[in-house]
């Protein structure tokens, strides 16, 4: 098995979905480019589909709220860029 075959996200996948979130909100499609070619460029593609799919169902508020878009924020600007820690045990990119 390769590194790739695991597309379980990671912090990073998660990372890459909340800023994928902020850019499409923002309706910036090169934003929204360059997270998509940066998943694929790592082989990462279906990580961050599961990543963005998680994110709307672990959050306790809606993602457009004024709540969710700063738990976006929060998980895009402050989670690590590379890591291979998964999220497990409770612990969702919306908790504070």
């Amino acid at each position: 098995m390769t590194d790739h075959d695991d597309q379980t996200p990671t912090r990073a996948d998660f990372r890459r979905a909340a800023a994928l979130y902020l850019h499409r909100r923002h309706h910036d499609h090169a934003g929204v480019n360059t997270i998509l070619a940066d998943a694929d460029n790592r082989q990462r593609c279906s990580a961050l589909v599961l990543a963005a799919i998680d994110l709307a169902f672990q959050s306790p508020y809606a993602l457009a709220s004024p709540a969710g878009i700063a738990g976006l924020q929060r998980v895009a600007d402050t989670w690590p860029k590379t890591t291979t820690t998964s999220i497990t045990a409770g612990r969702g990119p919306f908790a504070a």
